[in-house]
């Protein structure tokens, strides 16, 4: 039709339409208006016509097809998959189809079953560069980040242009812990993309991990990013929040880790301990089904806001609309972020705290939240965009886990030896943070080095550890390394493993340090030179342990040494770590989340009083 070869899509649709009236019986004619309707966005009546054509020609594959896109699309993924598989079953090698019905397989969750998908595309076409990307996002989110480089690169060679491949690609060989590459797939993305806002992150997120990068330069990024990638986006105008210092205040926060995630730990405290007389709490929930976290912070918030599938448009629409007073980024530059959102200024006052260890560069943030210790004042202001307000001891409060099982002895008490361990990101076990503890294992004779995070499921990452060892004359029969582990009751009873936890630097661990000492395992930390390498000594000042933190590297592998080799203090901490958080600053909820709303109300008051100039 000639109207729909100029996409005048308007005028095709009544044209279709008289069509189908005067032609009610033709499927083919239904199935180019459901086309029409496809092309407007108008999902339901596409569905509805892909429908009749199927009635009247159960055999029409594309009619088939076309209804599951728009099912998909309105997010019935359970019938959209049983119109792709009618759509099969009559063209069973059709590679689009194949990989469409991948997407959406991915899409819920059926990693093994999308695989097949993939790989069954790439048996009918081989040069498919869609199919091998997705194969490799596929293998990428179950750890198998090597063979997910593999096909990545593959999908380049055949299209090298592509902005999101590239991305991936950073992303796989940041898992294997290739840092340096990393940072320069995400640059390629970037140049084929200028502005490219997941790429940008990903590069932001890599360079807080190296230890290649001064302070000066990380700043000096975040500053560029921050202006670059988000300078297309529509500000809105003038709030219309009553100006009233003293008035209830509703405070939005925006995340997509409201499940059962390390930020998840330490956000909990916000809504359960609230004051609802003077705030009221909205969460921005970008998370797809949820857990029983998910469940339990719905309870405890005033209002709970799904915005998984939304626009970051949508959802600046939504804040807008509900009128949030104080507007909370809990991500920084992690996965699946929202800065988008804040570059909008849709709430009059915004902040950034607990999920990124540095600044957003986006001057639209206001503040962050943080403490004197992870940025001392007078030192670390001028490294962040956003205004600093420090919060009294430290800017973390934990919530335990109430299933956690209970420490058990010391397992150098059953082995005769000492096992030292860390459960951090493997990006952040950069070959430096490895050679610190292969020395510590040549210190401390007979000794043992337990690894364990989502990385080492990939056996190529796990062999490629290996090496770095034998150059100091460990042995492999010395290491003990695990890769992802099926529940969170089995991920903590690794630490009955463990008699010293050691923890990375230039990016401490944050939930992996206070899982540590929940399991009465103490954990050796450096501080360093900026947020992300001072964490683990604010967590140690807050519990009192300040004998825990080191200063360099002699000191730390001569305190890891001296734990190892006092079986009597490892013997009484394992015993009173638990109760040492829960009388400290660490775990009390209610006085931590009175300071932070004090803080809120300094910061409204502030907005209400440059209204006023």
């Amino acid at each position: 039709m000639e109207l729909l070869r100029q996409s005048r899509f308007e005028e095709a649709l009544d044209a279709c339409r008289h069509i189908c009236t005067a032609e009610p019986g033709n499927a083919e004619n239904w199935h180019v208006l459901a086309s029409v309707h496809g092309q407007l966005g108008q999902l339901k009546p596409a569905a509805d016509c892909c429908r009749r054509a199927t009635e009247l020609q159960p055999a029409y594959v594309e009619a088939h097809y076309g209804l599951g896109l728009a099912l998909q699309h309105q997010g019935y993924l359970e019938q959209a998959e049983a119109s792709y598989r009618k759509a099969l079953r009559l063209q069973p090698e059709n590679p689009q189809m194949l990989l469409t019905l991948g997407n959406l397989l991915f899409e819920r969750g059926q990693v093994s079953e999308c695989e097949s998908c993939y790989e069954a595309t790439l048996r009918l076409q081989p040069d498919y560069a869609e199919a091998l990307a997705n194969l490799g996002k596929a293998q990428q989110s179950q750890g198998q980040f090597t063979a997910a480089e593999k096909n990545f690169r593959k999908a380049l060679e055949i299209q090298p242009a592509s902005f999101d491949t590239c991305n991936e690609l950073g992303t796989a060989l940041s898992g294997q812990g290739k840092l340096g590459e990393a940072v320069q797939a995400y640059r390629k993305a970037l140049t084929l993309k200028p502005g490219f806002h997941t790429a940008c992150s990903n590069l932001l997120l890599a360079l807080n991990y190296s230890p290649d990068y001064t302070v000066e330069e990380v700043f000096s990024e975040h500053q560029f990013q921050g202006k670059t990638a988000f300078q297309h986006i529509r500000r809105f105008g003038e709030h219309q929040n009553t100006v009233d210092p003293a008035r209830r205040l509703r405070i939005g926060y925006v995340s997509p880790d409201f499940r059962d995630h390390s930020v998840a730990c330490f956000f909990e405290v916000l809504p359960r301990h609230h004051d609802p007389n003077s705030f009221e709490t909205i969460c921005y929930s970008d998370v797809k089904g949820g857990d029983f976290m998910t469940e339990r912070l719905t309870e405890l918030s005033d209002g709970w806001r799904p915005i998984s599938g939304l626009s970051d448009e949508a959802v600046a629409n939504l804040v807008r609309s509900d009128q949030i007073d104080i507007l909370v980024d809990l991500s920084g530059h992690t996965a699946h972020n929202r800065l988008p959102v804040f570059a909008s200024r849709p709430a009059p006052v915004q902040l950034s705290y607990l999920g990124y260890p540095n600044t957003t560069g986006l001057s639209e943030i206001d503040y962050r939240l943080t403490d004197n210790l992870t940025d001392p004042e007078g030192v670390a202001d001028r490294y962040f965009t956003e205004t600093l307000i420090r919060l009294p001891g430290c800017f973390l409060c934990y919530t335990p886990p109430n299933d956690a099982p209970p420490p058990k002895q010391c397992p150098s008490e059953k082995h005769g030896y000492v096992t030292f361990g860390s459960f951090n990101n493997f990006a952040k076990m950069t070959p430096e943070v490895l050679e610190v503890w292969a020395s510590l294992l040549n210190t401390v004779a007979d000794s043992r080095l337990l690894l364990k995070n989502f990385s080492l499921s990939d056996p190529a990452v796990r062999k490629r550890c290996y090496p770095i060892f034998d150059q100091f004359g460990i042995h492999r029969d010395r290491l003990e390394l695990y890769g992802a582990v099926p529940s969170r009751n089995e991920h903590l009873k690794l630490y009955e493993r463990i008699d010293v936890g050691l923890d990375t630097f230039p990016y401490n661990g944050t939930t992996t340090s206070c899982e540590a000492l929940w399991m009465g395992v103490p954990v050796v930390t450096l501080e360093g030179d900026r947020h992300a390498g001072r964490v683990g000594a604010s967590l140690m000042s807050s519990l009192d342990l300040r004998q825990l933190i080191t200063y360099d590297r002699d000191e730390y592998c001569a305190l890891a040494a001296s734990l190892a080799d006092n079986e009597q203090q490892r013997r009484k901490w394992r015993i009173s770590l638990r109760n040492i958080m829960l009388d400290s600053a660490l775990c009390d909820g209610s006085a931590f989340v009175r300071n932070i709303e004090s803080a809120y109300r300094d910061m409204w008051t502030q907005w209400c009083v440059n209204q006023g100039k």
